[in-house]
């Protein structure tokens, strides 16, 4: 079987080019003829979505080979065949998944039928190891294939046709349409458009970035799209086998990754000088790298914080049973499973402290204070951060839950699954060493300076330096930043029309805080009033330490799973943001220095 190829051929809105694919999918394997299941209720291509062939290529100086990184081949299922090898067992977990997880039901009702009746004739089929897209959330509350949703239903088939998949990163943010929006778009022209980096060499950045928080799950991902766009195989078993110009890279990773204000303009100027133009970079093509870097980085933290569990079709995603095993397969780890094998619960004072009344009462309690923000004087404000950053060093940041770990085993120890997730993505790290976050106020002691957001900041600085050097990537990661701390549906838990701004900006706001970023028109004594002790505690570690995310963690509040979902966002976005004004800085620092 040729899964690619399989894939491929499905991606298309119109039903009537699906109807003989899966014919011919079905007489390949030799189960009868196809079953319609009421064409009437599948897509009809009406709902928008993108057009096979969007992606297009640079053909630039890195050597891309010509591939244009689309994932639909249009009618090239006819041209090799579905089937290509004597082991049709490798497209079983692509049928699982596309069973469960495609956004078109005559797709859905012809793969389960399949493998229902491969099942029936004895052969053994694969099963899925999770259900739904998190381990944290039930996949009862998760937003499935089958949403009644027109606009969700509409993006997961634009995701679909994009990527040949809705992936359970997609399924969870669908929580919030508009983001999803936002966020598809964004990776998409950072991914796949006209840009300064070959396809190959986007994703094996991805890959470094990725590996640097042991995300597996994006790790995996990255290495897909590698292959698809026919990456050199010898990169993905380690970044020894990489182009020198990518190995130099890692400096920068690793500094983005954990401590993004030592960065310098030395740290630029190794990239930009210094060698044949082999291994040096331009600015444009730094600007795409950090922007992919900075992507990864943040998504990492998004897949760890939320659970994300691996796609059916990954090695992980699936187990292979016997024709004797039920076809349900086993039940899946549940959070109220994790919670009955984890040996620390959050005490009743941190659970009623972290309540969603107790949230309401603060923001009620704020708003009604008279604020003298604005006529607080600079000094007085300057040392509100600094004493705020004093005592997040005091912080609980590391908590020992031997709970499981987002993607991983519900009972498993953390400490073991962070090992094995190290063990996974070290090959592609220059180093070994344990280079990870420290408290910037620790830092200080070493000459770093806070940085001071009306000095160099997104607007003035960041988006006019990315609008020139990788065009429209600025205009789509201002709209992505507006979306996740704009949104808002008025509501805490089960309490409505409430006025969240300062909660979403106070969350902003303490991120920044933690990379050593000051804003001087913001008072931060409102941030201890409005965000109590577990919920930063969970914020910092979704955005500083996320590989030590365990379910405990994710029960910081009886929020909702969707408002939690909107906090990991706001964490994504604000630590991104970060990440993209200290490279900058750096790059305008040296440019300016050379000019």
């Amino acid at each position: 079987m040729n899964p690619r190829a399989l894939v491929a051929a499905l991606q298309t809105k119109d039903f009537a080019s699906r109807k003989p694919i899966l014919e011919e999918l079905r007489n390949e394997f030799d189960v009868g003829a196809i079953n319609s299941h009421g064409e009437e209720n599948s897509i009809d291509g009406n709902c928008n979505g993108r057009n096979n062939g969007s992606h297009s290529n640079n053909g630039n100086k890195n050597g891309n080979n010509g591939n244009n990184g689309n994932h639909s081949h249009g009618n090239s299922h006819y041209d090799d065949g579905l089937i290509d090898s004597d082991d049709p067992s490798r497209c079983y977990p692509v049928l699982l998944r596309l069973a469960h997880e495609c956004p078109f039901k005559d797709v859905r009702f012809a793969c389960e039928d399949i493998l229902k009746k491969l099942e029936n004739k004895g052969v053994r089929i694969p099963r899925r190891k999770n259900i739904g897209p998190t381990r944290f959330i039930s996949s009862k509350e998760c937003i499935g294939m089958d949403t009644e949703d027109d606009e969700i239903q509409s993006l997961f088939v634009e995701a679909f046709i994009m990527n040949g998949r809705v992936s359970h990163v997609h399924q969870v943010l669908a929580y919030h349409v508009r983001y999803l929006s936002c966020f598809l778009k964004s990776e998409s022209h950072l991914m796949t458009s006209n840009g300064a980096l070959p396809l190959d060499w986007r994703y094996y950045i991805g890959i470094m970035a990725a590996s640097k928080h042991c995300c597996s799950y994006l790790v995996d991902e990255c290495r897909e799209m590698f292959l698809l766009v026919q990456g050199d195989k010898t990169w993905l078993d380690g970044i020894g086998n990489a182009p020198l110009k990518l190995r130099k890279l890692d400096a920068l990773n690793r500094l983005l990754a954990h401590q993004p204000w030592q960065i310098t303009e030395d740290n630029i100027k190794e990239l930009l000088v210094g060698g044949p133009p082999s291994e040096t970079w331009t600015v444009s093509e730094l600007a795409h790298a950090v922007v992919i870097m900075g992507h990864y980085l943040t998504l990492s933290g998004l897949v760890l914080s939320t659970g994300i569990n691996a796609e059916i079709d990954s090695k992980t995603g699936h187990s292979m049973r016997s024709t004797s095993t039920s076809s349900s397969g086993s039940e899946p780890v549940t959070p109220t499973k994790m919670r009955s094998n984890c040996t620390l619960d959050p005490s009743p004072s941190q659970v009623e402290s972290g309540t969603t009344t107790a949230i309401y009462e603060r923001i009620k309690r704020v708003q009604q204070e008279e604020s003298d923000s604005a006529e607080e004087e600079e000094d007085v404000k300057l040392r509100q951060f600094q004493e705020m950053e004093s005592k997040e060093c005091d912080l609980e940041s590391d908590n020992e839950h031997t709970c499981g770990a987002a993607g991983d085993g519900g009972g498993d120890d953390v400490n073991s699954v962070v090992s094995n997730r190290q063990h996974l993505c070290s090959k592609y790290n220059v180093d070994n060493e344990k280079f990870q976050y420290e408290e910037f106020m620790k830092m200080k002691a070493k000459n770093t300076e806070v940085f001071r957001e009306q000095d160099f900041n997104w607007q003035e600085h960041c988006f006019s330096f990315l609008n020139r050097s990788f065009p429209n990537m600025a205009f789509l990661l201002d709209e992505k930043f507006k979306c996740s701390y704009e949104l808002t549906y008025r509501t805490v838990g089960d309490i409505s029309n409430i006025d969240t701004s300062k909660f979403r900006l106070a969350t902003w706001n303490y991120i920044h805080l933690l990379y050593g970023i000051y804003h001087d028109d913001y008072l931060y004594l409102e941030v201890n009033k409005l965000l109590e002790k577990s919920y930063k505690s969970y914020i910092k570690k979704a955005a500083c330490f996320p590989e030590r995310i365990s379910y405990v963690d994710f029960e910081f509040t009886d929020f909702l799973p969707s408002e939690k979902v909107h906090v990991n966002l706001l964490v994504l976005e604000a630590r991104f943001q970060a990440i993209l004004l200290y490279a900058t800085r750096a790059i305008f620092s040296y440019m300016n220095k050379c000019s």
